[in-house]
């Protein structure tokens, strides 16, 4: 996707149109400018293009180092209704125009698209497949985005670690390879899934086969129900007569039913027991930092400390409540397994009361002596039956989820090995343009190099020169150079991804350089879009400026015209 124009509205009336044409897109002040061309809002635009991509606003009317408001652009947004809207063009020249409100304070944030208001999600994922061609929860838009929108002094001295400072190295295990086309992000998100199930189920297997594993339960077993047979055998063939002969057969068919009920309750307690364990593992992981010591960090580290440890407190207590709801989860299926535990507990309760009446009324009484010695042998073994056939469940069922994991696994691993092929391909193709706008630069190849483990999804990546560490304008340039290869990549391999980067300020880098630079970024289908200083283009014709200025400020006549 490229851009075709954005425009901001006053209370519905458009206060500027800013229109992007394919090649250089400069940001600059004004020729005849008597105040020169510093704090007239020529980094405002990149602000305001972020935003659009999810950023928050406090960028655009916060003092980046003191994060006081700018009187006058909050004056604006906070009397006024701003709305921005930007519109994108394919290459089949179909248009795409997303807008959103800039408010401040308690103001209600808005999201449309193509004039038609949409929530904040459906706003999130038609930006995301449509301008990004992401169609993964992972990386995010805000993962992706700095890559594009290159503005701020981080951003423009950084090519690679582009994302802020505190970002987690694992989201670049994200971000690159989807960079790179590869096309399968949530296999890497499914692989970890199932590996940590896998991981999990393995120690719970371990501990279900401690202190015996199957086969020694299965031998366990048969000779406990050969002795129960072998009981059972004796009641029905004990000498009685009369009515001692229907008692006692009623006594054994009751006693069935208990030692049936038993096992059952011996079952049910086995997986209680393994739900219980869960709940105090889940339990154990609960974040239970001392947020007064984090805050004291902060502030000796002199952070921003109201923000990052709102932040903190959020990421924390939105953990906590995921583990609670898991807990709560698990502990309604405990409560479910301990009232049917009642429930057959009761049931046996009560079937023993009959058997004991039925006791009563033998009146052999040596025939009720061996009758009560031979059910309690029953009912031991009974219940011992009854651990050993719950463990035999409780190993297999884990088993045969271990084994349909690994088995989604190893489909898993062989559509990533593909998939890396074609990212290997797309790297391959990337560094002939990388290489040669390096040369074209600065007389040096210079390579990207990203190494993915597709076993374990993490990546290491690099670039590679003979001049190791450019700093300064050398370093803008590269970033540039790599800039400008992606976008001719993306054309190449046919890749949904934005054909367009801002950067915010080259003024450092050399003007032989600068010149080159627009001269490939003119040369490609895509669109490089910079803000800087005019006096920095003294060396570049005035026709080319001309051509590729798309908008000027001065000091009476800023981004918002405040």
């Amino acid at each position: 996707m490229f851009l075709s124009w954005m425009e901001v509205l006053k209370n519905g009336t458009v206060i500027r149109h800013i229109p992007f044409k394919s090649g250089v897109n400069l940001v600059l002040d004004k020729a005849d400018s008597k105040t020169g061309g510093n704090s007239i809002g020529k980094s405002t635009l990149g602000r305001v293009l972020d935003y659009m991509f999810l950023a928050k606003p406090d960028d655009i009317y916060l003092d980046s180092e003191f994060k006081k408001p700018n009187p006058f652009v909050y004056a604006l947004l906070e009397q006024n209704e701003i709305t921005i809207k930007l519109c994108f063009v394919s290459e089949a020249k179909k248009e795409m125009v997303f807008i959103r409100n800039l408010p401040v304070g308690e103001k209600e944030r808005t999201f449309a698209i193509n004039d038609e208001s949409v929530s904040a999600s459906d706003y999130t994922e038609v930006l995301s497949k449509k301008i990004f061609g992401n169609h993964s929860s992972k990386p995010s838009i805000r993962n992706i985005a700095p890559k594009f929108v290159r503005n701020s002094h981080d951003k423009m001295q950084n090519t690679l670690s582009f994302l802020d400072v505190r970002t987690a190295d694992a989201v670049y295990n994200y971000v690159f390879p989807f960079l790179f086309g590869f096309t399968k992000m949530e296999l890497i998100s499914d692989k970890a899934s199932l590996d940590k199930t896998v991981k999990k189920l393995s120690k719970r297997l371990a501990a279900y086969r401690t202190p015996h594993k199957e086969g020694a339960l299965q031998r366990m077993l048969k000779p406990i129900e050969k002795e129960i047979q072998e009981l059972q055998l004796k009641l029905t063939s004990l000498n009685v007569v009369g009515e001692s002969e229907k008692s006692v057969k009623a006594l054994i068919a009751l006693q069935s039913k208990i030692s049936n009920l038993s096992i059952e309750v011996s079952k049910r307690n086995l997986i209680k027991d393994a739900q219980e364990g869960s709940i105090s593992e889940l339990q154990s992981q609960m974040a239970t930092y001392d947020l007064k010591e984090i805050e004291n960090i902060y502030k000796f580290a002199l952070a921003s400390l109201p923000k990052v440890h709102r932040q903190f407190e959020d990421v924390m207590r939105f953990h906590n409540t995921l583990i609670e709801k898991k807990v709560t989860f698990i502990s309604e299926s405990v409560n479910t397994i301990a009232n049917e535990i009642n429930a057959l507990e009761k049931e046996i309760r009560k079937l023993e009361k009959d058997e004991s009446a039925i006791l009563e009324r033998i009146k052999q009484p040596d025939v009720m002596s061996t009758l009560s010695a031979i059910q309690k042998q029953i009912s031991l073994l009974s219940e011992r039956k009854g651990e050993i056939e719950g463990s035999l469940k409780a190993i297999n069922e884990a088993k045969e989820t271990i084994a349909t994991s690994n088995k989604k696994l190893d489909e898993i691993k062989r559509a990533l090995l593909l998939n890396q092929a074609e990212l290997d391909k797309n790297i391959e193709i990337f560094n002939l343009y990388f290489s040669e706008y390096s040369k074209i630069l600065y007389g040096e190849n210079y390579v990207f190099s990203l190494d993915f483990n597709s076993d374990t999804g993490h990546c290491m990546y690099s670039i590679d020169s003979i001049s190791p560490n450019p700093e300064g304008g050398k370093k803008k340039g590269e970033i540039s150079a790599y800039d400008l290869a992606y976008i001719k990549f993306a054309e190449s391999a046919k890749l949904n991804r934005p054909r367009f980067v801002l950067h915010d300020s080259i003024e450092d880098v050399d003007h032989i350089q600068i010149r080159r630079i627009f001269d490939i970024a003119n040369g490609i289908r895509g669109q490089y879009i910079v803000s800087m200083l005019r006096d920095k283009l003294l060396q570049i014709p005035e026709e080319i400026i001309t051509e590729c200025t798309i908008f000027e400020l001065s000091d009476d006549e800023k981004f918002f015209l405040v």
